[in-house]
């Protein structure tokens, strides 16, 4: 008899898999897009918080300087005051009234002796005109130069995205101006005019009406009357022309911009403007349009509480 055979089965030839080069290209090209990505991300992460750091540092430096500034004029108020010799004025002859014109209105004084808050920034910065201050909001020197300069370098005229706080070029501080703008960028961590963006809510403006302004000569308090988000060049049916206007022709003129102010709001008409007015407008973007804060300047004889009662006029539209 024949013995039976075991027949050895053959182990299978394993595969060799080969991987189109396409793909080795692909995940190398999104392993470099992730690199980039995250150099990205980090650079922009420690570009805001240096930026951030920047400007807490002018502001505390600014309040240090305000500070020294009223001791010394405590010092001097406490001083006894000199003795004055009596003069003899003259008295003029009578003359008959003038039929000359009224003089001009004179909104700023525009020679004088600079702040001792704001000498420290004129010194590092000559383009510095004024310190701006929108509390736990805004807290920066306001520069003038031309519209493109300062809108990717920063008080320190180093090259930065984040840009500084600038006067328009069309709107100098002169004594007959009438409507400064000022821009900031409004930057997505909340620096600059990033957080503006919230007097588009319901009860910030009515909390959060003020604007502290210096000039280099003068100390100044503005009380915002409006909210508009409007077209950058206004051409279309948000058309508040809201780029010129230093000043006015005249009173009718004045008024009718105001009207057209109102009219594009997110507010109503709840504070009086009249043509002694000096307004001051904040300017940020707000995707493709603009977000302008419209205020003007509190009178001589006007108190906070005068204000709390034009609020009960507020409302949104």
């Amino acid at each position: 008899m024949l013995k039976s055979c075991k027949v050895r089965k053959r182990r299978p030839i394993p595969r060799i898999i080969r991987h189109p080069r396409w793909r080795f290209a692909l995940m190398g090209l999104l392993a470099l897009v992730f690199i980039i990505s995250l150099i990205n991300i980090t650079g922009y992460v420690v570009r805001s918080y240096q930026n951030r750091a920047r400007q807490e540092e002018l502001s505390t430096r600014h309040e240090e300087a305000a500070r020294q500034a009223q001791a010394l004029e405590a010092d001097s108020a406490a001083a006894p005051p000199p003795v004055r010799q009596k003069e003899v004025v003259p008295v003029p002859p009578t003359e008959r009234p003038s039929s000359t014109p009224p003089a001009p209105q004179t909104f700023f004084k525009v020679i004088g002796l600079t702040l001792a808050s704001l000498k420290p920034f004129v010194k590092q910065n000559s383009d510095t005109v004024g310190w701006i201050k929108l509390e736990g909001l805004v807290d920066l020197p306001v520069v003038y130069r031309d519209n493109t300069y300062y809108l990717t370098r920063d008080f320190d005229r180093h090259h930065n995205a984040c840009g500084a706080i600038f006067l328009d070029e069309n709107t100098p501080i002169r004594s007959d101006s009438q409507n400064l703008k000022i821009y900031g960028h409004n930057m997505k961590d909340g620096s600059m005019f990033g957080r503006l963006l919230k007097y588009t809510g319901n009860d910030y403006l009515r909390n959060h009406s003020s604007i502290a302004f210096d000039t280099r000569f003068e100390s100044f308090t503005y009380i915002i009357f409006a909210v508009c988000r409007v077209s950058a060049d206004g051409t279309n049916h948000k058309g508040l022309d809201f780029r010129g206007h230093a000043s006015f022709a005249d009173e009718a003129d004045f008024n009718t911009y105001i009207d057209q102010v109102y009219e594009q709001s997110l507010y109503s008409r709840y504070l009086d403007v009249t043509y002694s007015d000096t307004l001051l407008n904040l300017v940020t973007c707000i995707d493709d349009d603009r977000l302008v804060l419209v205020a003007r300047r509190q009178r001589d004889n006007e108190t906070q509480a005068d204000i709390r009662r034009c609020m009960l006029g507020l409302y949104t539209r």
